[in-house]
């Protein structure tokens, strides 16, 4: 028996104290990084609560009638609230009912009713305002966990009735371990993977690494190539991969919008049209990860332009292509190169066309 997240040593002691004690707080809120394990510890405290053999350390032991049926979200005491939709917004209509349930009815049959809130910085005024009286009147046998980034992109109103617990990166030596056992990866594409995802596991896990260090090692191969007009060809073939790649995903969201909405209106008796609304999608995520990718890399280069070792790199160890292009790159260039980044995802955000934002990028710094 024992909890299931990887590191964050603090927060389970702090927790397990106040399980044993008897002194849980009828509201957390857990923050930390994207894939830092917030919904993992969630699940954990709420099996915990419920745990019919829970550990001297107040872990839950993971075998027990309650903690399987936490495992398997077929728990009758535990609500899982989670984001809906393109929007992804969280349905005012759903937190009252849940709500509702929270203060009106007894656990079925275990100790405590569990909610669990993710992405609580998308509770706004409207639907934020409908876990106050929760929050502000709770019952002895309710426990409310919200998970977010930040507390600061929280309400203050829902922060100020909880008590916070932040989950820290996985030290490199763990998560480099983890990598390596899961997916078997190791050297450069590891440690670029980790540099993406700051340290959290879930979202180096979820990264497509292979595709990320093909993507570093092309922007590599342009900025660290030599002035003249083969870069700027380099920097244009890449520009159509890109777009390619953009117009790929779009589709493939599409296709998916399509038979999501075909599924529901088959199940609702009839048909139902898909409706977009903007929402991030496969090629926004494609385009994230560029604009990471990019600014990696020119923060990497300004630290060696500005120590010539490779002590103090974020990314994997440079290539050839990185040590080129640092030699000539001032530390107070990076700061130029950042604003360029910045302008690039802010056009091609405002809906310019793709191709030609990236041709100006390219164009403002290359030339």
């Amino acid at each position: 028996m024992s909890w299931s997240l990887l590191g964050a040593e603090r927060v389970k002691y702090i927790l397990g104290g106040m399980l044993r004690r008897e002194r849980l707080p009828h509201a957390i809120l857990l923050t930390g990084p994207l894939g830092s394990g917030k919904l993992t510890m969630a699940l954990d405290l709420g099996k915990a609560v419920n745990c019919l053999a829970p550990g001297q350390d107040g872990s839950p032991c993971g075998s027990c009638d309650s903690c399987v049926r936490v495992n398997s979200r077929v728990h009758p005491d535990l609500f899982l609230l989670e984001p809906q939709g393109r929007s992804l917004v969280h349905p005012i209509a759903d937190i009252r009912r849940y709500m509702r349930e929270m203060l009106v009815y007894k656990p079925y049959g275990y100790k405590t009713k569990v909610a669990i809130i993710r992405c609580a910085e998308r509770l706004k005024e409207e639907n934020g305002g409908a876990l106050l009286k929760t929050l502000e009147e709770p019952t002895d046998n309710t426990l409310i966990i919200l998970t977010a980034p930040d507390q600061s992109s929280v309400m203050g109103t829902l922060v100020s009735r909880c008590v916070t617990l932040r989950i820290p990166p996985l030290s490199p030596e763990t998560a480099r371990a983890e990598l390596l056992a899961r997916q078997g990866l190791s050297g450069p594409q590891a440690e670029l993977t980790l540099a993406l995802a700051g340290g959290a596991l879930g979202q180096a896990l979820s990264l497509n690494s292979a595709r990320a260090f093909a993507l570093w090692e092309k922007i590599g191969a342009i900025f660290g190539s030599p002035k003249g007009a083969a870069r700027l060809e380099a920097a244009s073939a890449f520009t159509g991969e890109i777009v390619a790649e953009m117009e790929r995903l779009k589709k493939a969201d599409r296709e998916s919008d399509k038979a999501s909405s075909k599924r529901a209106g088959e199940e609702a008796g009839g048909e139902s049209e898909a409706v977009g609304d903007g929402a991030e999608g496969g090629d926004f995520e494609f385009l994230n990860l560029l604009y990471r990718l990019l600014r990696l890399f020119f923060r990497d280069a300004a630290a060696l332009g500005a120590t010539g070792s490779d002590r103090f790199l974020a990314g994997p160890a440079p290539s050839a292509d990185l040590w080129r292009f640092a030699k000539n790159f001032p530390p107070r260039a990076y700061s130029f190169y950042e604003a360029k980044v910045s302008l690039l995802a802010d056009s091609i955000a405002r809906y310019f066309r793709p191709e030609f934002a990236w041709e100006n990028f390219w164009v403002s710094l290359l030339i």
